[in-house]
This record gives structure tokens, C-alpha cells and sequence, in this order.
């Protein structure tokens, strides 16, 4: 069995439930005053992506602390892995799942189904775009020559 840092893990929970508790006052303050009362599922992948948009940020915090714990016997928190899982959920919200339901939400179609449609075109024109400049950024801009000097310094615990 692994042997975690509980109370590492107790805090990083805490703190992932206030950000959805914060996200979701700063989503419903900051709503359009026709919005009030409905678009309850847009409003939650808004959430959601803000929610994800500010652990990116405290994973650093994270990843620091989580180092504490391998210095006192204890298995660190796989944070590679989280990272990955972090930075791949933020490029389908802001990729994928955004674009898409705002074309969704934006078309005026009294037909769901016809709606659905015109929005994965857009979406799919969308994604071709945003492929499109990567590769070219990437053929372009792609290498770049650092000059890096490596330090190495023991971990020191008071």
C-alpha cells in the first residue's frame, strides 16, 4: 500500500473544492443579467475551466510540497502524471469543449439536432485552424537554443 502524505492530500482537496465554490460566485456575480436562471450547464463547464485554469497555477506549490514528503519517508503524489492530466483537460476545455459550445449555444435553430451539426462544423473549421498554426509555429519556431547552467543543492528540512 502506498504511504502518501494524508494531510498533503486533506489540503490539496480542501483547496480543489473552495476553487469550485470561488469559481462558481465568480460565474454567477459576473453573468449577464438575461442569463439568470438558465444556461446551468455552460455555466458549469465555465466552472470547471476556471477551476482547471487555477490549479495549473497551485500545482507548482504542489509539486514543491510533494517533496517534503519524500525527505520524511513518505511516497510523493505521481505530479507527473497530474500535471499531464491537468494541461491535457485544459487543451480539450479550451480546444475542444468551449469553442464548441458556444457555437452550440450561439446558433439559433430551433433544431437541436441541426444545431449540434452547424456547431461541430464550426468547431471542426476551428480545430483545422488552431492545427494548422500550430504546425506551421512548430516548423517555424519550433527549436531554440538555451544556455542552461545546472545547480544542484541538497534539500535541507529545520
Amino acid at each position: 500500500m502506498a504511504n502518501f502524505d494524508i494531510a498533503l492530500i486533506v489540503v490539496v482537496s480542501i483547496l480543489a473544492a473552495i476553487m469550485i465554490v470561488a469559481m462558481s460566485a465568480f460565474v454567477w456575480f459576473y453573468q449577464h443579467p438575461d442569463e439568470y436562471g438558465q444556461s446551468y450547464f455552460y455555466k458549469a463547464i465555465l466552472v470547471i475551466g476556471f477551476s482547471f485554469a487555477c490549479y495549473s497555477v497551485l500545482l507548482l506549490p504542489l509539486d514543491v510540497a510533494n517533496q517534503g514528503g519524500v525527505s520524511r519517508g513518505l511516497d510523493p503524489i505521481p505530479m507527473d502524471l497530474l500535471w499531464l492530466i491537468t494541461y491535457l483537460t485544459e487543451g480539450g476545455i479550451i480546444l475542444v469543449l468551449v469553442p464548441f459550445l458556444m457555437y452550440f449555444y450561439e446558433d439559433e435553430s430551433p433544431n437541436p439536432i441541426k444545431r449540434f451539426f452547424v456547431a461541430f462544423g464550426w468547431e471542426l473549421l476551428f480545430l483545422i485552424i488552431c492545427g494548422a498554426f500550430l504546425v506551421i509555429m512548430y516548423f517555424f519556431l519550433g527549436y531554440i537554443d538555451i544556455p542552461v547552467m545546472t545547480l544542484f543543492s541538497p534539500l535541507v528540512f529545520w
